[in-house]
Formats: C-alpha cells, sequence, structure tokens
C-alpha cells in the first residue's frame, strides 16, 4: 500500500488508485525484463491482509490491468497479472464474489495457497501424504479454481501456487498447537530428511499431472526455540520454511 501505512500488523486499506497506479508502473519499468509476472494482493478474504470491498478489489485490480497493458502497448516489459494469492478451504463464497464482480477478467492466471489450514481441516485421518490424501487435498483447490475461471472468465485460466506445498513434516513440531493452522503434532509422523524430500518431490509431480503452472516457496528465517516460547507466533513467522513443509 503507498498511500496509507498498514494501520496494525499487516492489515492495509485499498491504495488510492492513481498512487497504486504510480507505483506498479515506476516497478515493472525499474525491474525490465527480470520479472515476468506480478501477483495482486495476498489472501484477501478474512480481512488478514486486504481491509477494503470487493469493489475496490476490482477497481485496483483493472487499475493494475490498464498500467501493465499500456507499458506493453509503448514497447515496454509485457508481464503477466496474477490475482488472487487466494487462501485455501473456507473462502471459496468470498473468491466468488470476487470473480462474479468480474476480478478475474483482468488477470492472466489465478494464484492460490495451499495453506496449511487445508491440512489442518482434515484433521487427524492420516496417513498424511499418500497419493489419494494428497490428491483429495490439491485437486479439490485445482477444481474448484478452474470452474471459477470457466464460469466467469469463459477461459481455462492457468494456476500458480504461490505458498504452500506437500505436507507439513515432524521439523516443525510443537507449531501445529499454536493456531497457526499446521497439523497437530501427533499427527505427524516421524520423519528424516530423506523422506522428506521424497515427499516434496511427489508433491511437485502431482502438481504436474494436475496442471498447475508454476510453484513457489518461502524462504524465511530459521526457527528459534527461544522466540517459540515467548511468542509462538514469532516462532510460526520466523520459521524455516524450505522446500519440505505445508507453510
Amino acid at each position: 500500500n503507498v498511500s496509507t501505512p498498514c494501520p496494525s500488523g499487516s492489515l492495509c486499506h485499498p491504495p488510492r488508485q492513481d498512487a497504486f497506479a504510480e507505483y506498479l508502473r515506476r516497478t515493472i519499468l525499474h525491474f525490465g525484463g527480470n520479472v515476468s509476472t506480478y501477483e495482486f494482493q495476498n489472501e484477501p478474504a478474512g480481512g488478514s491482509f486486504w481491509g477494503g470491498t470487493v469493489k475496490q478489489y476490482v477497481e485496483t485490480a483493472r487499475t493494475a490491468r490498464t498500467v501493465i497493458d499500456s507499458i506493453a502497448a509503448a514497447g515496454g516489459p509485457k508481464v503477466q497479472l496474477l490475482i488472487g494469492a487466494f487462501c485455501g478451504y473456507g473462502a471459496e463464497a468470498f473468491q466468488e464474489e470476487l470473480a462474479k464482480a468480474g476480478a478475474l477478467q483482468y488477470a492472466d492466471a489465478i494464484s492460490f495457497h495451499l495453506g496449511p489450514q487445508i491440512c489442518a481441516a482434515f484433521g487427524c485421518t492420516g496417513p498424511f501424504d499418500t497419493p489419494e490424501w494428497y490428491y483429495q487435498l490439491l485437486n479439490r483447490s485445482v477444481v474448484f479454481f478452474r470452474n471459477l475461471s470457466k464460469h466467469y472468465t469463459g477461459r481455462d485460466m492457468q494456476l500458480f501456487d504461490t505458498e504452500g506445498g506437500s505436507a507439513d513434516t515432524t521439523f516443525l513440531l510443537g507449531l501445529g498447537e499454536t493456531g497457526a493452522g499446521l497439523p497437530p503434532s501427533r499427527c505427524l509422523p516421524p520423519l528424516d530428511y530423506r523422506s522428506g524430500a521424497a515427499r516434496t518431490v511427489f508433491g511437485e509431480a502431482l502438481m504436474q499431472v494436475l496442471g498447475i503452472r508454476r510453484h513457489f516457496y518461502y524462504f524465511q528465517a530459521d526457527y528459534v526455540p527461544a522466540e517459540y516460547e515467548v511468542d509462538s507466533s514469532t516462532a510460526f513467522a520466523n520459521t524455516n520454511m524450505l522446500d519440505i513443509t505445508l507453510a
């Protein structure tokens, strides 16, 4: 947000459209051909990051599309716009409301987060990461967003997973009890780095089978036990989210 500081935590109100347009224009021209895709907003459902209305979200998406198209028409970088950073289960109604209001028509692709709350929704029904379990987990999001794009845009839009991956492991034991949405520790089988890496490869292969075009992971600071003891939320935020975790 380039016009108003986030009032608390990471919640931001919608930007002034002129300021947002200028910010995006300068960003695209600055990075040139080094950046091919820009993701608009983060997990707008629920109010954790987006503080505006559906109408304001669509307006800002339209502004982004206008800027991107005008730069390309003038011979500048041609970039893609991702709409969404939609977060898993439980937010389908809001995501459909955005699509119905026209947000997806301004996008080149839809991004979603295969977040830990999805895994937690399954409870301790395990075993985690069997082919059947993981297919059910991932395919639900894929089918939902494909149907959403076809119904409201007439297109079979590309899907990008821009956060999340294969199921969580025992490397994060204890964080499942913090309310962060990770599976409870009692649900997680013992796991070493070799088996964790094997899960990651399996998850990536399944994403390709289901037609997810791109997948991105976090790289963040290491988990610090002392921080967890003082404030579990900071421990979660600073956890190493390399390549074996759902977070």
